[in-house]
């Protein structure tokens, strides 16, 4: 599974990319994309946070019992949830009958969720 780092790290060189970096060269971060870096290693620690609350049994990976169970906590970072065995089969996109921590963050990222900066902060 990609470290937060890594995850971080593809994210600044597409994005990147997407914005007219030509002197794209994939061994390091170039100067146009550092911030970018910074801010992704940021919210992939933040979606991390959340994950582990998610995550109760600890295995880096999330069944439908424990997603259940957070849809009021998912709720609270701001994403509503109506039928969530519908939202567990949307987030799990390789069908292998979990959520993992990449399949989270891009269904977070995309869903816009905002855990406040501390996934425990009531």
């Amino acid at each position: 599974e990609m470290c937060i780092r890594d995850s971080a790290y593809t994210k600044a060189k597409s994005v990147g990319r997407r914005h007219g970096n030509k002197n794209d060269n994939v061994d390091f971060v170039e100067r146009a994309e550092f911030r970018l870096l910074l801010c992704y290693i940021y919210d992939f620690f933040e979606m991390w946070i959340a994950f582990d609350e998610i995550d109760t049994s600890d295995d880096r990976r999330v069944t439908p019992v424990e997603f259940k169970k957070a849809v009021p906590t998912i709720e609270k970072w701001g994403v509503k949830i109506n039928d969530a065995d519908a939202a567990f089969k949307e987030i799990d996109t390789n069908g292998g009958g979990y959520v993992l921590f990449i399949e989270f963050c891009e269904w977070a990222f995309d869903k816009h969720m905002d855990v406040g900066g501390d996934a425990n902060i009531e």
